[in-house]
This record gives structure tokens, C-alpha cells and sequence, in this order.
């Protein structure tokens, strides 16, 4: 497991009872991601709405995810343990329905981490 500093594990409860996943996320104000967001906007007037969203994606899963645990992905009809890395997460995000339910929910952990970790220090 990466030890990542202004980070926190959250556990994502998953629908349809399978196993809970657990993410390692950063706050949203971590100046990596708020400097991607910058370029992003910047060039996203050029972008299609897909486009913008794979950005967007591929943005947190560099930035705002740090590690997991207890993912997995099925892959010729096995069901195979993925570790975390920033590509993983991308495919993670977009896997369907349950892909966009994840990336919501970490997008708004890491905005709730802003205030929580802002009253810590």
C-alpha cells in the first residue's frame, strides 16, 4: 500500500451485496488535481462531452485516488484482484452505471475531505 500524506481511507458501500470497497482519497483542494482541473478547463471548449469526461476521469484517477482495496474486474469470465494504479482506476470509472457511481462518490469524498481536513490542521 503507497503511503500517501493528506489522505484518508473511505469505504464505499456497494450495491447488490457485493463486498464493500475501500479507497485511499485525497482532499479535492490537493494542488495536483486543482492544476490538472486548470488545464482541463482550459482546453476543454475544444473537447466533445466524451472527451471531457475520459479527461475528467483520467484526472482523478491520477490525482484524487491513492490506492484500494478489495477490487476486483472480471476479465474473460474470471473475477481477478486488481491492484490500484492511476490506469486501474480509470478503467474502474468507465465501467458502466457502477464505474460513474464510484467516481461520484470519490469526487464527493474528496470534496467533503476539504473541510475535515481543514478543521484538523
Amino acid at each position: 500500500m503507497k503511503n500517501t500524506s493528506c489522505s484518508k481511507w473511505l469505504v464505499f458501500e456497494a450495491p447488490n451485496s457485493q463486498p464493500n470497497a475501500r479507497f485511499k482519497i485525497k482532499p479535492l483542494n490537493n494542488p495536483e488535481y486543482s492544476l490538472a482541473m486548470v488545464n482541463l478547463t482550459l482546453v476543454s471548449r475544444d473537447l466533445s462531452a466524451v472527451d471531457f469526461f475520459n479527461q475528467f476521469a483520467e484526472i482523478v484517477s491520477h490525482h484524487l485516488v491513492t490506492d484500494w482495496e478489495n477490487i476486483s474486474f472480471k476479465e474473460n469470465g474470471e473475477v481477478i484482484d486488481v491492484d490500484y494504479s492511476p490506469e486501474n482506476a480509470l478503467k474502474l470509472f468507465l465501467m458502466g452505471n457502477l464505474g460513474l457511481e464510484i467516481l461520484n462518490w470519490i469526487v464527493a469524498s474528496a470534496f467533503s475531505l476539504n473541510s475535515e481536513m481543514s478543521e484538523g490542521a
